[in-house]
């Protein structure tokens, strides 16, 4: 699945959609930039996506397998390592290239 940058009329917000919702930048008080997911409506009804969200957000990132993108940010943890074909289905639809045991 492939996401679409979107960019945002306010001059401190971009967005971007993909299958999973929409990702907003935001500035911290602090000046750091994130990302913050706003999930839509349909996937929080479904007991079984708040569940995989939780255990995602549970995950110990001192054990996890931590998955970067091509200038070494997170993009996403995992509590093993994938098999080489989900590992090959990363490569090419996300924007995953790099993993690492633990931070």
């Amino acid at each position: 699945m492939r996401g679409t940058p979107v960019v945002s009329e306010s001059a401190d917000t971009s967005v971007f959609l993909d299958g999973l919702g929409e990702r907003r930048v935001a500035v911290e008080p602090s000046g750091e930039l994130v990302q913050i997911l706003h999930l839509p409506d349909a996937a929080m009804a479904l007991p079984e996506f708040e569940f995989a969200l939780r255990e995602r957000v549970g995950l110990d990132t001192r054990k996890s397998v931590v998955l970067y993108d091509q200038n070494f940010v997170f993009n996403f943890a995992l509590d093993g390592l994938p098999n080489e074909r989900v590992m090959r289905a990363l490569y090419d639809w996300t924007p995953v290239r790099y993993w690492s045991r633990g931070v």
